[in-house]
């Protein structure tokens, strides 16, 4: 069980395990592990983010060719050096960030956005970079965290502005520093990718706040389908007996 701001989720697990299903999902996953290795091993942060930029359409970033080349005009650029300082720590790093490091991340989060996308498509950038502190900022994940976001419901548009990067991280991150544990022992038991705890909630956030529709109408379809092939031997049983 994990326990949010506004939510209990009861089956964490079943709902990872949903997700890992989805080919996208599953590719950013092994994705976001592969640039963890990288980091360690030194590959510079130029060279992980000219990676990162595509592997974010895995997960349905509205970033176009034209936004991901204004990001590496000059790779890596003040904005990513600056994020790299206040991310790379995991959450308790954030957490301890101050005042001051905290007003430059929405600065240089709002210079990243400009008039182009939200802080969905930011994000999703980050969390491949920084699998250990970041969470992908939709719509639906930012107001399930209880964060007084209005929004039109429906499809997930990615709308939400820079300025929610900073209270979407300072809740997501208090969520990962209180469900630990659990979060620790979800990942451990988690076969389809390698996971960390932040990378857990932030899977299932998806799946509880917005992804679940999915599974939902597919099992709904699956039934249907069913229902249409009984439907259909009973008609041939039918016609097949004597009158």
């Amino acid at each position: 069980m994990l326990t949010l701001t506004s939510h209990v989720i009861a089956d964490p697990a079943h709902l990872l395990k949903q997700r890992a299903t989805l080919p996208g999902a599953h590719g950013y996953d092994r994705s976001a592990h592969a640039l963890r290795v990288a980091a360690a091993k030194g590959v510079p942060l130029a060279d992980r983010l000219a990676l990162a930029l595509h592997g974010s359409w895995m997960v349905n970033s509205r970033a176009t060719s034209p936004v991901f080349r204004r990001w590496v005009q000059d790779p890596p650029g003040p904005a990513w050096i600056l994020l790299d300082s206040v991310l790379r720590d995991g959450p308790e790093g954030w957490l301890s960030c101050t005042d001051d490091e905290r007003a430059a991340t929405a600065q240089t989060v709002a210079l990243l956005c400009g008039d182009d996308v939200g802080v969905a498509a930011v994000s999703k950038v980050l969390a491949l970079l920084y699998p250990q502190t970041m969470c992908l900022m939709d719509d639906h994940a930012i107001a399930f965290l209880g964060l007084d976001y209005a929004f039109a419901p429906g499809e997930e548009e990615g709308t939400a502005g820079p300025d929610w990067f900073v209270p979407t991280l300072n809740v997501f991150s208090a969520a990962v520093v209180g469900n630990r544990d659990v979060l620790t022992t979800l990942a451990a038991a988690h076969t389809e990718a390698i996971l960390d705890a932040t990378q857990v909630l932030d899977r299932v956030l998806w799946v509880a706040s917005y992804g679940d529709r999915f599974f939902r109408a597919a099992v709904a379809h699956s039934s249907l389908a069913q229902n249409r092939v009984v439907s259909a031997n009973d008609e041939a049983s039918s016609k097949g007996r004597p009158g």
